[in-house]
Formats: C-alpha cells, structure tokens, sequence
C-alpha cells in the first residue's frame, strides 16, 4: 500500500500544483490494471505464436519462463514488448518461437495466476519497445480532497496536459 499526499510530494515540481488531496493506493493487485497496446497488428500466420496473457502475482521473467517450459523451447525463444508490474493485474502480450511444432493446448498454461486472453500468430518475435503504449487503470482508497480544486485540476491537464 502507498499512501499519496502532497505534503508526502512537496518537494517535487508540478505542472499544475501538487496533489488536491491524499489517498491509499494499490492496496490489492485489482486496485492497478495495466493493459498493453501493441504498436501493431500481428500477421494471423507464421510460427511465432502471440498470446495476450493476463497474469496477476507474476513479473514478466516468470511468465515467459512459464511459457518457455509449457512450450519446450529455449527461454531465448519467448518474447515481449515489456515489463508490466508484479503487485497489478496486467494483461501484456509474449510470443514464443514454436519451431513450427504444432500449437500447443493453451488453456493448459491457465491457473489462478495467468489466464490466456487471446492467441494469434505472426511471423517474427515480440521485441522489446514493440507498444504503442499501455492503458491503466487505478483505484483511489479512502480519497479526501477538495473536490472543486482537483476538478479545476483535471481540467487544466485536459486541456494543456
């Protein structure tokens, strides 16, 4: 759990002030979601397998090493685009580097921790930086603020960012 505050921050600079309020946050891994955006669209062919796992619990590493084994291939032969948070609920792509082998049964990696959301195909390895970005999602426990302030607040982001 982290607990946000401006007088917690006050010593960093800030386009629009500091914080309007304080509030708890990432107090359980749903309360931080992260989905990937992959800079492009996979191919539907080739042998590189692409999954849109969801994993909770996990780093990156230990998923990709989870598929390497699933799979029986070298840890060299699993990609993706990039690290996603171990204490959040993030859905991220890997591929893996199936050797033409025929395709395994996916629901079999599924546990309580990973769950397979999507399988495509392409014909080269996931590389780091291949995003166009992530979208988040957080949750604010126990938020106090001055609401007509943070509402000022969002707005000068909006418009000026």
């Amino acid at each position: 759990m982290t607990l946000i505050t401006h007088t917690g921050y006050a010593e960093l600079p800030y386009a629009h002030g500091g914080p309007p309020g304080e509030a708890r946050v990432k107090d359980r891994p749903e309360d931080f979601c992260v989905s990937e955006i992959l800079g492009f669209t996979p191919a539907g062919s080739g042998q590189h397998a692409f999954l849109s796992i969801q994993k909770r619990g996990l780093t990156t590493e230990e998923v990709a090493r989870r598929i390497a084994k699933f799979c029986g291939v070298r840890l060299l032969d699993v990609g993706y685009a990039g690290q996603k948070d171990k204490h959040a609920i993030t859905t991220q792509w890997f591929s893996v580097d199936l050797h033409n082998a025929p395709e395994p049964m996916w629901e079999g990696l599924d546990d309580a921790a990973l769950r397979i959301v999507q399988t495509t195909w392409h014909t080269r390895k996931l590389k780091v930086g291949a995003l166009r970005g992530n979208r988040f999602e957080l949750m604010l426990r126990d938020y106090s603020a001055d609401f007509g302030a943070l509402t000022t607040q969002v707005e000068k982001i909006r418009v000026h960012g």
